[in-house]
């Protein structure tokens, strides 16, 4: 337990930073399944056998609503022998010790839609020790038939307001998981839905000890002696009941409608969100395409100004050569010009006029 035992020395230091999703309940119960089932892979272990599995204290953070939870993968405190209830006790007196300020989730199992006497003991318990807070404490009943009365949910409510000590149990912190089978993803997607439509309802509380966790087996079997007393009582005197079942089951049934039309109301908002979405994507590539086209018919323009700006500059180079040639000839020419106005006019010829004797004039 070497690097929980640094996690929980790291986190004692400032335990009101961190938030936890405890998941407590006996051995067999479904723990670790429905950890995995929350977390979406296989990362606790857990099958069917005679004796527990978990026996050290594990956890996985994940993001639920606004909050980061660590779940925990805690033995169960009830066993056959001490030694495994003490050192159950203290993995989960660890796991409140790493993350006070959590969310509390008691799963409870059952014997053919009965609710086991050892669930009770352990829940009065450790609740007893860690009083668990309305606002964050979430009861399960998990693994139930779909064939069951249509009351079970009803009189399950008001048998547990009668053997759970200290807490409150009504329809809104109370819920009943249904068997499902473990191929089937989409049982386990419903499952999971269940469960978070539940637990974003719930806050952190920070949970104090205020005792040690009643570990002693003789006093545990006594209160189990004494809840399975309860229980064949209130089966004898579930008439007297009835009505209180019968509101109860009708509040849970509703309770249950709504959240299916919730779900439905939120799948359908799912649904218009990615349609929104996906036309929104389509107006975006298709203004991209556009963009795309006239970027590249600006790029064809440019590159055909760009060519003219060549020729243009070439032609322009080709008539400054020809403007210095000819600036250069005329230079030449007013050379000459100044040269020859500023000779010397010729001297002028001189004829001289005579005739010899056969008349012809000489010069």
């Amino acid at each position: 337990h070497s690097e929980l035992a640094k996690e929980m020395h790291r986190n004692l230091a400032n335990p009101d930073e961190q938030f936890g999703l405890i998941i407590l309940g006996n051995s067999g119960v479904g723990k670790s399944f429905l950890a995995n089932i929350l977390l979406g892979r296989e990362e606790f272990v857990h099958k069917f056998s005679s004796s527990s599995i978990t026996h050290a204290t594990e956890f996985v953070e994940i993001n639920i609503g606004y909050y980061k939870l660590a779940i925990f993968n805690i033995p169960g405190l009830i066993e056959a022998a001490q030694e495994r209830i003490d050192l159950n006790k203290k993995e989960i007196d660890r796991a409140f010790a790493l993350r006070p300020n959590s969310i509390v989730i008691f799963v409870f199992g059952h014997q053919g839609g009965r609710m086991r006497d050892e669930d009770i003991a352990a829940f009065n318990a450790i609740n007893t020790a860690y009083p668990f807070k309305r606002e964050s404490l979430i009861l399960v009943i998990n693994g139930i038939p779909k064939k069951r009365p249509n009351d079970y949910e009803g009189s399950t409510l008001v048998l547990l307001q009668q053997l759970l000590h200290g807490v409150t149990v009504n329809n809104k912190n109370i819920c009943f998981l249904d068997q499902i089978d473990e191929d089937k993803p989409a049982d386990k997607q419903y499952l999971k839905e269940k469960l978070l439509q539940i637990i974003v309802e719930y806050s952190p509380s920070k949970h104090e000890k205020q005792q040690e966790i009643e570990t002693l087996l003789d006093h545990l079997n006594h209160a189990r002696t004494e809840i399975n007393a309860q229980q064949k009582q209130f089966k004898e005197e579930r008439e007297k009941f009835l009505e209180q079942i019968n509101d109860s089951q009708r509040v849970l049934s509703e309770t249950i409608a709504n959240h299916q039309s919730e779900t439905q109301s939120f799948q359908r908002a799912i649904e218009k969100q990615e349609q929104m979405i996906a036309e929104h994507k389509k107006n975006f590539d298709e203004a991209t395409q556009n963009y795309q086209n006239e970027l590249q018919r600006v790029r064809k323009e440019a590159e055909g100004s760009q060519r003219i700006y060549d020729l243009l500059i070439e032609d322009r180079k080709a008539t400054q050569e020809q403007i210095r040639a000819a600036q250069e000839a005329n230079n030449q020419l007013q050379s000459k010009l100044i040269e020859f106005a500023s000779r010397p006019p010729p001297a002028p010829r001189v004829i001289y006029e005579d005739s010899d004797d056969s008349g012809c004039i000489i010069s």
